[in-house]
Parts: C-alpha cells; sequence; structure tokens
C-alpha cells in the first residue's frame, strides 16, 4: 500500500479493487450457473418425480393389496375358530329345541323367525323344501348358543357384514338378525347356492376354509364375498359356517385412499372389470361403476357381477395386455388421451387387482411454471445489475471523497483522547463531532475511562477480599502453566496437603495424583486449554504423609498479557467427606434397587407359576359345568370357578403392578364408544351380584363421546372399583354407575352404599398393599386394586379421583374429550 496516497483515494481504490469488481464478476458468474444448473435441475427434478411418483404409486398399491388381503386373513382365522365352536356344540343332547314364540310358519310352508332369538340375537330360517317333521329345530337352540361368538366376530372386524350356518336341509341361522321371512324365497334350495356347495367334499377335500368368488346376497345385502367352512359329523357334512364381507365395504375402504397429486386408486378384476372408482375418476375416464345392488326371493347363484370394464377406457388395452402377463408391476400409459403414471399390485386371496393411477401432467406443473418463472426472473435480474451498478459506480466514488474527509477530521480528535487514556489521565473532553455515531463512540470512549479508573480501584479491592474469602473457605488459589510447568498455590494448600511450598514443578504435582486419576486430569487440562471451557476435576491427592485426600479442581482458561502465556487460574478444595456421604448414598441406592428388583422378579415368577394351573382348572371347569347333570355337583362348581375366578383376577392384578412398577405396561389405545365396556363389565359380576343380592344402577348418556382409550384397561379400572364396591357394601344395597359430560371433560361416577374410607387412610389412598384397616376382616383383597387405577388412568390421558361421602364411597373416573 502506498503510504502516501491520500485516504480518499485509498478508500476509493480499496472499494473498486477488493467490493465493485469482484462483486460484479460474482454476481454475472453466479447468474451465469443460475441459469444453466436451472435447466439441468429442472430435467432432474422432472425425472425424480416421476420416478418418485412411480415408487410411491407401487409401495400405495402393494400397502393397500396387502392390508385387504391381511383383513380376508384376519376374517378366515375368525371363522375357523367359529367352525370349531359350532362343531362343539352341534347335536348336543343337552341343548333341545325351547318353543320359542318367535318361531312362526309362513304361508307357503316355510317356517321363520318373526324376531330375533334373544336379545341382539340371531335369525332363523327353515325352507318349505323340508317338511316340519323333518326339521331339526334342536340345531337352532345349539346354535343360539353361539350368539355371543357370532356378535363378537361382527363387533370385532368392521368387514364383517354377517355370520351364518348353513346346513343340507336348507337350515339358514344367520347374526345379525335379518327379516328372513320377507327376504328369502319360501322354497330356497340352499345346497345349491355357491356359499355351500362349495365347501363340499366335491369341491373342498382339504375341508378347509376357502373363499366363494362374488356373488348376489340372497339375504338382502348386496354384491359380496363369503369365507366358507365346511363342518361334519362322523366324515358327514352337517352344514358349513360362513362370514361375509360386502363388496360395497371394500369399495368404501379403497375409494378414499389419499393418493399424492391428486391420483386415485382402482380396485379391478383380473379381466379388467371395475369394482372400486372414485367419482372424480369417473368423471376424468368417462365412465361409471355401479355402487351396490340388492334383491329378494333368490332362488339361485348370480356371480355376474354388472361393472364396467377397463377395455372399454380407450388406450387401456395395453395396460390389461401388460396387467395378465406381469400381476406386479408399473409403467407410464396413456388413458382417455391422458398421460398416466400406472402401478398394481394383486391382493393374494382372490382375482383382484390394485392399481393407483396419477395424471403425469398434474405430476410435473408445478415444476414447468416454476421453470418458466425462473427463466423470465434470470433475464430481469441481469438487465437490472448492469443498470444499478453503472449508477452505483459513480455514486460511491463521490461519497467515498466526501467521507474521508470527515472521518479524518473526528478520528484525530478520538485518537488524542485514546492517547490520554493511555497515559493513564481520565479526566477526558471530546469535541463535538459530526455523526452521532462518532458522538456515541466518543461518549463510550469518556465512560471506558471513567471505568477503567473505578475497575483499576475494585480490581485491587477485590483481589484482597477474593484472597480474604479463600483463605477464610480452606480453599486454596492455584494457577497452572502448561506451557512453563509450574504451579503457584496459596497458603491453603499446605492444610490441604501438608506442604508448605507456594510454587512446584507441574510434573511434580501431577507426580502426586493418584494413578488411577492422573491420566484424566491431564486430559482435562489438555481439553480445557483447547477449547477454553472451563475445567472441572475430582481427583484424589497424596499428602506429605502419604495418604490421599479427595479435592475438587476448577478453573478457567485465561491468556496473561504481561508474559504471552495461557494460565489455567482456578480453586483447590477438600472434599473427602463429601465424598463418602456420596459413596454411602450409592451403596444404599444400589442395595434398594436390587431389593425391588429382586420383588418384581419373586412376584413375576409367582404370578406365572400361579397362572398356568389357573388357566388350566377354569378350562375343564368350564368343560365340566356342560356335562355335570347332578345339581350338588354343579353348585361345588360355581363355587370352584368363581374362587379361580377370583384368585386369577388377583394374580392378573399383581401382574399388572409389577408391569406398572417396571414401567413394561403399555396401553393400545382403540377409538371407542365406552358404554359397551361398562355393560361387559357390569355383566362379569351377574354371579356375584345374584349371591350378594346387590343392585348395580346405571344412569348413562344417551350420546355419550368417543374416547381414545384402552378397552382391556378400561375394563381392568372399572372392575377393581365396581369389585371393591360390592366387597365393601351390606347385602342388599345398590351400587351406581352415572356417565356426566362437559365441553372438555367426560366422567364415570361409581357410588356405594358402604362402610367407606376413614379420614386417616384417605392421604393414603392410592398406595399399593392399602386395605385401610380392613386386613383382618372376612372380605378378601390385596390392597392393590385402586394403586393398578390410578396408573392404569395416568397412561390413558385420564385420572382417577375420590369424594367423601356422609354414607359410602365415591369414585369419579375422568377422560378429556377430544
Amino acid at each position: 500500500m502506498d503510504r502516501n496516497r491520500s485516504l480518499s483515494q485509498s478508500l476509493w481504490q480499496a472499494f473498486r479493487r477488493y467490493a465493485l469488481l469482484p462483486m460484479i464478476m460474482v454476481e454475472l458468474a453466479l447468474i451465469t450457473i443460475y441459469v444453466v444448473t436451472n435447466q439441468w435441475v429442472t430435467q432432474q427434478t422432472k425425472q425424480e418425480l416421476v420416478e418418485t411418483a412411480l415408487s410411491e404409486s407401487t409401495q400405495i398399491a402393494k400397502r393397500q393389496a396387502t392390508v385387504v388381503d391381511a383383513q380376508l386373513v384376519s376374517v378366515e382365522k375368525q371363522l375357523a375358530l367359529y367352525r370349531e365352536s359350532v362343531a362343539a356344540v352341534l347335536d348336543d343332547p343337552r341343548i333341545t329345541w325351547q318353543g320359542h314364540e318367535q318361531w312362526t310358519q309362513g304361508a307357503s310352508g316355510q317356517f321363520f323367525t318373526r324376531k330375533a332369538l334373544g336379545q341382539d340375537g340371531i335369525a332363523a330360517f327353515y325352507s318349505a323344501l323340508t317338511p316340519s317333521p323333518q326339521q331339526n329345530l334342536d340345531r337352532i337352540e345349539q346354535l343360539r348358543m353361539l350368539t355371543p361368538v357370532m356378535r363378537q366376530m361382527v363387533a370385532d372386524d368392521s368387514w364383517v357384514q354377517q355370520v351364518y350356518f348353513n346346513t343340507h336341509d336348507s337350515l339358514n341361522v344367520i347374526y345379525p338378525f335379518i327379516d328372513v321371512g320377507s327376504q328369502y324365497a319360501a322354497d330356497v334350495d340352499i345346497p345349491k347356492f355357491n356359499f355351500f356347495y362349495l365347501a363340499d367334499e366335491q369341491h373342498n377335500p382339504a375341508r378347509n376354509p376357502v373363499w366363494t368368488p362374488v356373488y348376489l346376497d340372497p339375504a338382502g345385502q348386496g354384491w359380496m364375498l363369503s369365507v366358507i367352512a365346511p363342518v361334519y359329523k362322523n366324515d358327514s357334512l352337517v352344514g358349513v359356517a360362513g362370514a361375509d364381507v360386502t363388496i360395497e365395504k371394500l369399495i368404501n375402504y379403497l375409494t378414499h385412499t389419499q393418493v399424492p397429486w391428486d391420483g386415485f386408486v382402482v380396485l379391478a378384476s383380473q379381466s379388467g372389470k371395475i369394482l372400486a372408482l372414485p367419482e372424480r375418476a369417473q368423471q376424468r375416464l368417462d365412465i361409471t361403476v355401479p355402487q351396490s345392488y340388492a334383491v329378494k326371493h333368490a332362488k339361485r347363484d348370480e356371480t355376474d357381477y354388472q361393472s364396467t370394464n377397463l377395455a372399454d377406457i380407450n388406450g387401456a388395452q395395453a395396460l390389461l395386455s401388460h396387467w395378465q402377463s406381469n400381476p406386479d408391476s408399473l409403467q407410464t400409459i396413456a388413458l382417455g388421451g391422458m398421460s398416466y403414471i400406472a402401478a398394481w399390485h394383486p391382493v393374494a386371496e382372490t382375482d383382484w387387482q390394485v392399481l393407483v393411477l396419477v395424471e403425469e401432467a398434474k405430476l410435473l406443473a408445478r415444476t414447468n411454471n416454476i421453470y418458466r418463472q425462473t427463466e423470465l426472473l434470470s433475464l430481469i435480474l441481469l438487465a437490472g445489475l448492469v443498470i444499478f451498478y453503472l449508477l452505483y459506480f459513480q455514486f460511491v466514488k463521490s461519497r467515498t471523497q466526501r467521507f474521508s474527509q470527515r472521518l479524518n477530521r473526528n478520528l484525530k480528535k478520538l485518537s488524542d483522547a485514546l492517547a490520554k487514556t493511555g497515559r493513564q489521565e481520565f479526566e477526558l473532553t471530546i469535541p463535538d463531532l459530526e455523526a452521532p455515531e462518532l458522538n456515541r463512540l466518543a461518549l463510550q470512549i469518556t465512560q471506558v475511562a471513567e471505568q477503567l479508573r473505578s475497575n483499576l480501584f475494585s480490581l485491587r479491592k477485590n483481589e484482597a477480599r477474593l484472597r480474604f474469602a479463600l483463605e477464610s473457605s480452606g480453599e486454596s488459589l492455584i494457577t497452572q502453566s502448561m506451557e512453563y510447568n509450574r504451579v503457584e498455590v496459596t497458603d491453603n494448600f499446605r492444610v490441604i496437603s501438608q506442604r508448605a511450598e507456594k510454587v512446584f514443578n507441574l510434573d511434580e504435582y501431577s507426580s502426586w495424583i493418584h494413578p488411577d486419576d492422573r491420566e484424566k486430569v491431564q486430559a482435562l487440562r489438555l481439553h480445557a486449554q483447547q477449547s477454553k471451557q472451563p475445567l472441572s476435576a475430582d481427583y484424589r491427592l497424596q499428602r506429605k504423609d502419604g495418604s490421599f485426600v479427595w479435592v475438587q479442581s476448577r478453573g478457567q482458561v485465561l491468556h496473561d498479557e504481561a508474559s504471552g502465556q495461557e494460565l489455567i487460574i482456578g480453586t483447590l478444595t477438600d472434599i473427602s467427606e463429601r465424598k463418602a456421604i456420596e459413596q454411602n448414598l450409592r451403596a444404599a441406592k444400589d442395595a434398594a434397587n436390587e431389593a425391588n428388583r429382586a420383588k418384581s422378579k419373586l412376584l413375576s415368577s409367582i404370578t406365572h407359576e400361579i397362572k398356568t394351573p389357573l388357566t388350566t382348572i377354569l378350562g375343564i371347569a368350564d368343560i365340566l359345568r356342560y356335562k355335570l347333570a347332578n345339581v350338588e355337583h354343579r353348585t361345588s362348581l360355581r363355587r370352584l370357578i368363581s374362587a379361580a375366578e377370583h384368585l386369577n383376577h388377583l394374580v392378573d392384578d399383581i401382574l399388572t403392578l409389577s408391569k406398572l412398577e417396571s414401567r413394561a405396561l403399555q396401553v393400545s389405545a382403540e377409538r371407542v364408544t365406552p358404554h359397551r365396556l361398562i355393560a361387559e363389565t357390569i355383566d362379569w359380576f351377574s354371579e356375584i351380584l345374584e349371591t350378594s343380592e346387590t343392585v348395580i344402577q346405571c344412569e348413562l348418556l344417551d350420546n355419550p363421546p368417543e374416547l381414545d382409550i384402552d378397552p382391556i384397561r378400561f375394563k381392568q379400572v372399572l372392575t377393581n372399583l365396581l369389585s371393591n364396591a360390592i366387597k365393601y357394601s351390606p347385602n342388599n344395597s345398590k351400587v351406581k354407575v352415572i356417565e356426566a359430560q362437559t365441553e372438555q371433560v367426560y366422567t364415570i361416577t361409581v357410588k356405594d352404599e358402604g362402610w367407606g374410607i376413614p379420614p386417616l387412610y384417605r392421604e393414603r389412598l392410592f398406595e399399593s398393599f392399602n386395605r385401610f384397616g380392613r386386613e383382618q376382616t372376612a372380605v378378601e383383597g390385596t390392597g392393590i386394586g385402586l394403586a393398578i387405577c390410578r396408573e392404569l388412568m395416568n397412561l390413558m390421558g385420564g385420572e382417577v379421583s375420590y369424594q367423601p361421602q356422609e354414607k359410602g364411597s365415591l369414585f369419579i373416573l375422568s377422560f378429556p374429550v377430544r
């Protein structure tokens, strides 16, 4: 740099050389790179989008096909269990026809049920082809025993429309109830329908559950698919159990599948017949797909599902050709004059294909629009840049000259003030400068000078205070220099180490550190020096008499301006007493943790060992309940089952508590309405209520909210509260279950007329193994039910609370309403 050049010339030359010209060249290069790369990126983006769309479409097709297949397999497994239940009760001589008043004869000789057999029960129908003397009405009564099983199948699986059992003599038993008298033809011949004969020995020699083709349901539910399984007695086909899945439910599921880029899902058969297609897709492809169809008095199979074929769409012939030769693939095709990205995958249990279509134009529309906008923007930027720099170049040159002149005058005044400060002349008077920023700088220089004077005084005073504080607290000030291999300490170091010297060699000091701690301390020193982070280390230091003392060293890396070296300055404190306390606390904690683990392991082991024989006892007792005819034996058996169920419930509670304490229990939340769960829980207490003559009164809401809860754990909480209410209430008393709801909270209240909880025990109400003074009474219990209730409610996002009453107890379960 030329020292004879003026400030104005230097500023202008430096700005032009190091700012303007490089900036212009860089920006021109960036614009050029931007234009070139924009074209490349656009093409790559289009290619990537197409590949992504193909991949996404393939995944969607596979996922939806897998979901449909898994759902059909689930239905098949449920039917297999139902088939076993039918075989168990069929022709049981103990179960005979009860002559129900709902059973009536039609005008054409058919027999049927006018109403359901029992609450939410089955419907039954005997064709006129089977005369009354030949009808086996006992089978209706036997199948009625399986109503809970059929009801559970329909309730558990939303795809199952109805469950039924057909016999070779045209008896039909079906759940849920339908008006079979008006729906079925009087002389319907059931064995001639595919949902019967496809399960016989000729068509199904393996006797496994099989799926029917799509057929028109004679029960009036439209087009559907059935899984059927034969039931044999003595190697003779007695009948066929079945479960129906309506085509409409499959259509509704696939129609609402979300596909990116405004795409849609098509469900079609291998031959190309369309089963499901969204309305917006029908408008694009200019076709119509029927949704549902029902029939009455059917006497024969109807399997010709009337729907549009893919072959009717312009350009779909190529798709069908690829489809039939390769059942799992993807490609780009033209349909109805539009280019689509297509992917398909088969549904394993059927001859169906799930087809995903995405319009290529919609996929690339945004990318093309962005590319056109960036091209226009590039031209505008280039023109604006040229004009801007021509004007800016001239403006900066003139402003630089004037600025340098003003700056020289003001810098001279500030330079004089700083020179006085350097000579420790802190009384400064700086004349008024030409810019507010410079005046603020001048004010700051004046304030800094005043602060320096104050700091010099405070520094000397604080240094004396710090030294006195360190000496009083027993801490020693320690200064370490790794560069000069030197350590300096204050007087208190003599108390800590029994050494009177105040200056040591760093290597010598390191040799006094316990061998197990030495490497750690050296690594911490090095890390603090490199990272400039504070240093904190606990280690053992050898005293002069050879014993070791625990010390804590804390410090900070500081740069010594006088010597130019970096020092670690801090304190050294004797922490031997604290370390002894910490060691005792760790030993106590380890002992407590080990005892808790041993307790949890013992509880889990004992309860599992009890659970296995209990399950066997309950299973055998349940079988004997149907076989024992002696009244006295049946009474004893009921007592056995009651005691075993009580013990089983106790084991479940202990297992649950063990999992809760080990944090191993997780809840599976579902969106459910609590009415059904409340009813099932109360039904479980039916025998107990009959014995104690206790009455449960329910005050339920007409329209309760849906809750995100775990149904099993919800019933476990409600079971514990009802069990306590019944156990701790006298006979002939009432227990109330009351629902209530506000805008934000839904509650269930359980209120009894028992002895209540004494005030002495209310603070420990939800602690484990607390029976509130009832330990010596005849009432059974372990005192863990309320503890389990609280933990399970917390896991489900709710809470359980207790309100004292003049008579009895009142517990409230609260759930947030979302």
